[in-house]
């Protein structure tokens, strides 16, 4: 955008708050993702969660609101549910 904020920051709040759980916001670094499978198979670093922080850095972490969370409480669990009864049957 103009302003140089990110269009879509509503996204990554609504996402954390529907699922209950902090996520991260990486930095944008279009061509660092590649470098991770590299990295993790010449053991440069312990697991792919290392690799990411250390190659793509974290630009925040976004907390869920618990007010936006519980809107959105039934159809999680819906969708949950769903999930569960689809996953048994691979």
């Amino acid at each position: 955008s103009a302003t140089g904020e990110d269009p879509v920051e509503w996204w990554y709040d609504l996402r954390a708050s529907i699922w209950d759980r902090p996520i991260r916001k990486m930095k944008p670094r279009t061509t660092a993702g590649q470098l991770i499978p590299p990295a993790l198979i010449t053991s440069l670093y312990d697991d792919a969660t290392e690799a990411s922080d250390r190659l793509l850095g974290v630009q925040r972490r976004i907390e869920p609101d618990p007010d936006v969370g519980g809107i959105y409480e039934d159809q999680r669990r819906e969708y949950v549910d769903r999930w569960r009864s689809i996953v048994e049957l691979y």
